[in-house]
């Protein structure tokens, strides 16, 4: 008996293996080949779910219209894109010249909350400044060398880069357009193959547990981002959209969140006397923390059973082996993992049925 569940145990480790090794080979080599066809594939179900909404059934002129609403939605899009873009540059290059000034202005906010300790402590200020600061210039210098080194290093590799971007988003949008004219037509050859089905069965149940999370989690982002954008805006802070959406990103990692800029910030107003600065500060990180705590149990649901130690697990064992697109392909890759395994499992049980 315990030879028989000693072999069962390790043919269900050799599974789990050579999923693993699958979905690592799938995700680490041929994704990157398919992504954008499957997001172009994404975007006309959405634009074929709209089509369907605004036209009429058997419409004479079907495809015109569906060609007029695809470049109105394009337009729209883009519009805002661009919009975004040009407003993150910029603030980027505001804060690259006003750099200098900048770190006069935190010089200056520092010796006030020395000052502020020394009244409250009674330890000289100049001792204080001279205690951290002198510990804290040399790893903000080596810092910096790093970083311009990367700069200047990765420059011609950034422009690269940035046509690739441009290249694959032209690719996304012509193949987007190609499958929403075609879309029924596509969706059912691809339902009714051999591959379809079985992509098609994979890609449900991953949908019910990853895809139902990472949805959620991108559209806590979006309202976490919004929140910080609008409140940092309402202070006059010249980098509201760039600081908005960095502390949005900073929520939607699990082992950071909010609270890792605004307490800090709050602490800091606080050591300089600007009380309603802090409570604004905190009235906005109580709004980004309400708002994940409502939102997160209606969009994920009890039902998808992600433990945030599960993800966090994913996601650094993603960085580690994926690299920064880890934090996607990490989760992707567990959840794969995991709903390749039980339906391989649903149809040995289901075929010892039919057997018996």
């Amino acid at each position: 008996m315990k030879t028989y569940e000693s072999g069962l145990l390790w043919k269900k480790i050799i599974k789990i293996v050579g999923i693993t090794a699958g979905v690592y080979v799938s995700v680490r080599f041929l994704l990157p080949l398919v992504i954008p066809f499957l997001i172009a594939f994404g975007l006309a179900a959405l634009l074929d779910g709209l089509a369907k909404k605004i036209l009429k059934e058997n419409c004479r002129y079907e495809k015109a219209l569906r060609t007029v609403l695809f470049f109105c939605v394009l337009a729209v899009v883009t519009s805002v894109g661009i919009f975004l873009a040009y407003e993150i540059v910029m603030q980027i290059k505001e804060l690259c010249l006003n750099y200098g000034s900048l770190c006069g202005k935190l010089r200056g906010y520092w010796w006030e909350c020395c000052s502020r300790l020394e009244s409250l402590s009674g330890i000289c200020a100049g001792k204080i400044d001279e205690m951290i600061c002198e510990k804290t210039a040399g790893l903000w210098k080596k810092g910096q060398d790093k970083v311009m080194a990367c700069i200047w290093s990765h420059s011609v590799n950034g422009v690269q880069c940035c046509l690739h971007i441009l290249w694959v988003m032209l690719v996304i949008s012509v193949s987007t357009l190609l499958i929403f004219l075609d879309y029924d037509h596509l969706f059912r050859v691809a339902k009714e193959s051999g591959i379809g089905k079985t992509l098609g069965h994979i890609t449900n149940r991953v949908k019910t547990a990853g895809g139902s999370y990472l949805k959620a989690q991108l559209i806590i982002w979006l309202c976490v981002s919004t929140i910080c954008v609008v409140g940092l805006f309402l202070t006059g802070n010249s980098y509201a959209l760039l600081a908005g959406i960095a502390i949005g990103l900073c929520d939607a990692l699990p082992f950071l969140g909010t609270g890792t800029v605004f307490i800090p910030w709050m602490i800091l107003e606080v050591l300089q006397g600007k009380y309603g600065l802090a409570i604004w500060y905190l009235l906005i990180y109580l709004c980004c923390s309400i708002t994940r705590e409502m939102l997160e149990p209606k969009l994920v649901g009890k039902g998808i059973g992600v433990h945030p130690v599960c993800v966090l697990m994913s996601i650094y064992i993603g960085i580690k082996v994926y690299g920064g697109v880890g934090v996607l392909f990490g989760p992707l890759s567990a959840f794969l993992i995991w709903e390749i395994y039980k339906m391989t499992e649903i149809s040995r049980e289901e075929e010892k049925d039919a057997e018996s």
